[in-house]
C-alpha cells in the first residue's frame, strides 16, 4: 500500500490545475451516457492512447505498475 500511495501522492504533485480537473470532472458527471473510464491528464500522447487500451488490459498494466494485488483477474 506504501508503494501505491507514495506513487499515487507523487503523480498528483505534478498533476492538472485544480480548476481545470473540477471542469473536466462537471462535464464527466453531467454526461448523459457516461463512459467507463475517463483520463483526466496533462496534454501528453500517451493519456490520449490510454483509451484505446481494453479495459481489462488497462486493469492489469496498472495493478503491476502499482504493485496492486486484486487477486484473479
Amino acid at each position: 500500500v506504501t508503494f501505491f500511495m507514495n506513487k499515487f501522492i507523487e503523480g498528483g504533485n505534478r498533476g492538472l490545475d485544480v480548476e481545470i480537473a473540477a471542469s473536466s470532472i462537471a462535464k464527466i458527471i453531467s454526461s448523459e451516457k457516461p463512459k467507463a473510464r475517463y483520463m483526466i491528464a496533462k496534454n501528453t500522447l500517451i493519456y490520449k492512447l490510454l483509451p484505446l487500451v481494453p479495459t481489462l488490459l488497462l486493469d492489469r498494466l496498472v495493478a503491476k505498475l502499482y504493485k496492486i494485488d486484486y487477486g484473479t483477474f
